[in-house]
């Protein structure tokens, strides 16, 4: 039996729903219902393709995170979905057995984390340290992909976080040439895969892909990169520099952390941890 939607919209973003995702609340649940009855109409066919497991169909809450990504294009939402759930078939080496107690260390590493603080304009903000671990001898850039889709998955139980979005700010200070050839060959091998991942099998707003302190050959790796990007998510990304007006505008700077212009310490996962620890006694309940 299908689960039921528990938690509602608060008015300025139930505003921003129906204003930019085309949300209609007295017509959601029969979009669900539309949306669940195609994925079962059109079922078969995909399998003929490819060999996957529908997941979570009775659950109204995870099939509408499909709906609001696409704003409400039934077809749209439905190749999303049927993308996600071959994914996660295909790339056993990131969605096996993904769990915090396989991936914690990532996070302990303060290799990607969540800020705490919503932004003004409602985004949830993600941070990115890549120079923290890319050269240590046990770096498996599988589990890096899984701890960014492991917390993704957990900030998504949030609708509000469904309708704002997500921006991503990955901070290159202290990368050398060194870190160069070997994010290089992560790159070549691995971008072709989360970026698939990223922007066309999971359903969330990506409204800013952010990069600061970003060094001398940062355009070397992203001629490798832009090849899998779409139109949108290149209109996305922005290379800022030292300049961190653009964060500053969206949050207090006084609760940013040292490496981003504030006068916090050092950005650490302690409330990423916490937040995903609490998520996973939820989901036992």
């Amino acid at each position: 039996m299908a689960t039921s939607i528990n938690k509602e919209l608060s008015g300025e973003t139930l505003a921003k729903a129906i204003k930019e995702l085309n949300e209609v609340p007295e017509e959601r649940d029969g979009a669900i219902e539309e949306f669940r009855s195609n994925i079962k109409e059109s079922a078969a066919e995909e399998k003929n393709k490819e060999d996957f497991s529908l997941l979570r169909l009775d659950d109204n809450a995870f099939l509408l995170r499909f709906l609001r990504a696409k704003k409400f294009r039934q077809d749209k939402a439905m190749e999303q979905y049927f993308n996600y759930c071959k994914y996660r078939t295909r790339f056993p080496e990131v969605f096996e057995d993904l769990s915090l107690e396989r991936v914690k260390y990532v996070f302990e590493k303060n290799i990607i984390g969540l800020y705490e603080h919503p932004l003004k304009n409602g985004c949830r903000l993600i941070f990115f340290f890549p120079q923290r671990d890319v050269l240590s001898d046990d770096f498996n850039f599988n589990h890096v992909i899984g701890a960014l889709f492991l917390l993704l998955e957990k900030m998504l139980e949030d609708p509000e976080t469904q309708v704002h979005g997500v921006i991503g700010v990955e901070n290159w200070e202290g990368i050398g040439f060194a870190q160069m050839v070997k994010i290089q060959f992560l790159v070549r091998n691995e971008t072709k895969k989360l970026m698939e991942l990223f922007q066309t099998a999971f359903p969330v707003r990506m409204k800013g892909m952010w990069t600061v302190n970003e060094p001398w050959f940062m355009d070397i790796i992203f001629m490798f990169i832009k090849p899998f990007l779409t139109e949108k998510m290149k209109d996305r990304i922005r290379f800022l520099g030292t300049d961190y007006s653009c964060l500053h505008e969206l949050t207090d700077p006084d609760l940013l952390p040292e490496e981003f212009g504030g006068p916090q310490l050092p950005f650490s996962c302690d409330y990423t941890i916490k937040f995903l620890e609490g998520k996973t006694e939820e989901n036992k309940d």
